[in-house]
């Protein structure tokens, strides 16, 4: 056995503490065993007698904890009640909440319905009085708004299970519509009234109100009739001022320049062009063009406001239209005539305007709309400007026959010098005044024109004075042998041609007359040429050849001899030299004097 372990040496220490220095003996040594014991004997009664208190506390605590038991069970029933009283506390307060929520549901659903379905007293109030200017009726027509929409949401209350319901409240609301629509249509009426009579415009609320009046279709008939009736009125007195006083207060009366027929007229209808700019669009604002379905532009709502503003412009029409026919009966110059026509033309086409189809209309949709809704006569202002230009034109035409026919009773004679007759050049002015008149007119309404249409539009008149011109001239060239009528007639011509080659629109009739002046410079080179053949002896020899008979020499004919040739031949020679055309120095234009001197001079040389 060893004795130098860790245990072993631990033990060792803890026996020397069982003796004293010096009492480690044998005999010590052999009652090592019962000494232990005993020791550990003394250990134990040591270890009792310590813990008993420990016990003592145990035990007392053993008490406790049983009395804890005890309590705790007492604890645990008393839970066990207060449970289930609590889950029956729960199960109540649960069904209350469950309660509670379906009245909230119930008075939110209420709250909602009130809300949609019931106006308020101000909005009552509101429906009764109509709009007001404080506000430009903006309760009013947030009222109307909420009795729309809430006539439209009884629909779908009718067809559900509360159709009672809203079959009341369908009626109530019709009753405060019906009442709405009452207030605003004499709301309106003093609105229009109070529009300014010069420039009208109108207020957001008043184009809010004929709008919203739309959606009763009689109430706004009446409102577009009362605004006709009333601006015709107001037009009508504003015309009648501006004649005599003046428009503004500022400008001058229209009458006053009554003794100038065409600035009287003209000032007449471009006030009415004017008015009629302002009338147009007073209603583009009070009634706004509606869209289609497809698109485009309500088939009847251009019809609408063209019988509309016809209704507007009776108030002057029998006023503006008897002033001019007043102007148009004086015995008037023909260019101040043809001015008026002219003036009345571009008016006429103008407000003829009115009667196309709507911007946004197809042609079959204006069509419908013509169809669907008629207008006056088709509008009775247009109409009679389209008479009154009929009337200026007739009087203008009557007027060129009248001058045309004094001219073809009685020809004029013509002068010595074979060139333009007084009277011919007296009408050849007018018709270049008339025709710088022409040049210089008023566009087109539609836009300008070509070249082709002008001339079409201008070819009556044309024909009016240029082919009874022609006609005199040759009346007046019937006393004259060939040569001298042909001169005459060509001054003539040439002189009309001058009058019309600065024009664009003229372009037939210059044709014409080329072509014609062409054919008597022809006929007057062959007079010429033949003349001078004829004095020459030239003339005859030609003939001769011409008929030869080809059996027998030329030399043979009769008067081809030699010396008769020779002394033919001299002749011309000499006419060569003392060449005179004195026919050619009565045409007043140097280009044909040239062109008709060069002509002959190859005629002959063709001939020679």
């Amino acid at each position: 056995m060893r004795t130098d372990t860790p245990a072993m040496l631990e033990a060792l220490d803890a026996l020397s503490t069982f003796f004293q220095p010096g009492a480690n003996t044998l005999e010590a040594r052999r009652g090592l065993r019962g000494n232990l014991e005993q020791r550990g004997l003394e250990l134990v009664e040591e270890f009792l007698s310590e813990f008993e208190p420990i016990q003592t506390r145990i035990e007392l605590l053993q008490r406790s904890v049983d009395g804890v038991h005890v309590v705790c069970d007492e604890l645990l029933a008393k839970l066990e009640v207060s449970a289930d009283r609590t889950s029956r506390f729960a199960s109540a307060t649960k069904a209350l909440a469950d309660r509670r929520e379906q009245i909230a549901e119930r008075a939110a659903v209420m709250d909602n319905f009130l809300k949609r379905f019931k106006l308020s007293d101000l909005q009552l109030s509101a429906l009764s009085d109509g709009p007001k200017e404080a506000d430009d009726g903006a309760l009013f027509f947030s009222a109307l708004e909420d009795v729309q929409r809430i006539r439209g949401e009884c629909q779908t209350l009718i067809s559900s299970q509360y159709q009672s319901a809203g079959l009341e409240l369908f009626e109530a609301m019709a009753a405060f519509q019906e009442q709405a629509y009452e207030q605003l249509y004499g709301w309106v009426q003093s609105q229009c009234v109070a529009l300014d009579a010069e420039f009208p415009d109108p207020s957001d609320a008043l184009q809010r109100g004929i709008a919203t009046l739309a959606q009763a279709p009689a109430y706004h008939e009446h409102a577009r009739d009362c605004i006709a009736e009333t601006r015709s009125h107001s037009l009508a007195r504003r015309f009648a001022t501006a004649l005599s006083v003046g428009s503004g207060g500022t400008g001058r009366p229209i009458e006053m320049h009554a003794h100038d027929p065409l600035r009287y007229v003209g000032d007449m209808l471009a006030w009415t062009h004017q008015s009629l700019a302002v009338e147009k669009s007073l209603l583009a604002k009070l009634f706004p063009p509606v869209k289609a379905p497809s698109g485009g532009l309500a088939a009847t709502d251009g019809a609408r406001t063209k019988s509309t503003l016809s209704r507007i412009f009776e108030g002057i029409d029998r006023t503006l239209t008897g002033r001019i026919r007043q102007v148009l009966s004086a015995d008037l110059p023909l260019l101040v005539s043809f001015k008026l026509a002219s003036l009345l033309g571009f008016y006429r086409g103008t407000f003829a305007d009115l009667s196309s189809p709507s911007p946004g209309l197809t042609t079959e949709e204006g069509s419908r709309a013509a169809q669907a809704e008629p207008s006056v006569g088709p509008e009775l202002f247009v109409s009679s400007l389209s008479s009154l230009h009929d009337e200026g034109r007739e009087i203008f035409f009557d007027t060129i026959r009248s001058q045309c026919d004094k001219l073809l009773a009685a020809p004029p004679a013509y002068p010595r010098d074979l060139s333009v007759a007084l009277e011919v050049s007296e009408l050849i002015r007018r018709l270049a005044d008339i025709l710088a008149a022409q040049n210089d007119a008023l566009a087109h309404p539609s836009g300008p024109q070509t070249p082709q249409e002008r001339e079409t539009h201008f070819a009556p008149i044309l024909d009016a004075f240029v082919a009874p011109l022609l006609q005199a001239c040759r009346q007046s060239a019937s006393g004259l042998d060939r040569a001298d009528a042909a001169v005459y007639i060509i001054n003539n011509l040439v002189a009309i041609q001058t009058s019309l080659t600065r024009y664009d629109f003229t372009v037939s009739w210059v044709q014409r007359l080329t072509s014609e002046i062409g054919d008597w410079i022809d006929l007057l080179v062959k007079e010429q040429a033949e003349a001078i053949l004829s004095r020459s002896g030239l003339k005859e020899k030609i003939e001769i050849v011409h008929r030869a008979d080809p059996s027998l020499p030329l030399a043979a004919q009769t008067g081809m001899d030699l010396e008769s040739l020779k002394q033919t031949l001299d002749s011309f020679y000499r006419s060569m030299f003392s060449l005179v055309m004195p026919e050619f120095d009565r045409l007043v234009s140097p280009r044909l004097r040239a062109n008709a001197r060069n002509s002959t001079a190859q005629m002959i040389a063709g001939a020679y």
